[in-house]
This record gives C-alpha cells, sequence and structure tokens, in this order.
C-alpha cells in the first residue's frame, strides 16, 4: 500500500510581489488630474474661440443704453411670449413670468412682468 504523503508534488516558493514605487503611486493620480485639467482649459478655450461674442454683448454694442426703456423691453419680449404656444400654457395656468433686466453701461435695472392678461 502506498502513502497519501507520496503523490504530493512539491511546490516551488512564490517570489513575493514587488510594490510599485512611491513616486509611481503618487505620480499617476497627480498626472491624470494635471492632464483632466489641461484639458478642460483646453476644450474650453477652443470653444471660446470658436463661439465669438454672446449675444448679450452683440445687443450692448448695437444698442445706445439711453434709449433703453421698460416701455421698449416690454415691446420687444412680449410679443414673443404671446406668439410661442409653450409660453401661453405657462401664462394660461397663472403663472406670472418676471424677467429682469440690466444694462451694465448705465446700471439701470428693468423689471418686466408678463401675466395671461397681457397676451
Amino acid at each position: 500500500m502506498s502513502d497519501a504523503s507520496e503523490n504530493v508534488q512539491p511546490t516551488a516558493a512564490v517570489p513575493p510581489k514587488k510594490k510599485a514605487p512611491l513616486w509611481l503611486k503618487v505620480g499617476a493620480p497627480v498626472l491624470a488630474a494635471v492632464v483632466a485639467i489641461g484639458a478642460f482649459f483646453g476644450v474650453r478655450g477652443i470653444f471660446d474661440s470658436l463661439g465669438g461674442q454672446s449675444k448679450q454683448a452683440q445687443i450692448e454694442a448695437a444698442v445706445d443704453p439711453a434709449l433703453v426703456t421698460a416701455e421698449v423691453l416690454e415691446g420687444i419680449v412680449g410679443p414673443g411670449l404671446c406668439a410661442q404656444a409653450a409660453t401661453r400654457s405657462v401664462l394660461d395656468q397663472d403663472i406670472a413670468m418676471r424677467y429682469t433686466y440690466v444694462v451694465e453701461s448705465t446700471g439701470d435695472t428693468y423689471d418686466l412682468e408678463f401675466t395671461k392678461e397681457y397676451c
């Protein structure tokens, strides 16, 4: 009869795992963060350069601030609100729509409120 210990194969010693150096543990996340931040600002810069002036900047360049009044703004904004079905639906639910316009060059503020009675 054979002994069970005769069938056991000797195993080789497993070498210990090498630890990653500290500079790699710290450097990889830092490098990833720097690349992510650089990509964010790079993409943002590209979009800003391709976009041109904002609508507000275009309007401010084309409009004389002395001509801006609450009545002028109401005459511009109101008809557009009444013409859109989605806006009319909101106004028909007795929800007022309020707008505040600030003319940066003069500091004037105009508060407008539109209700379903306006339309």
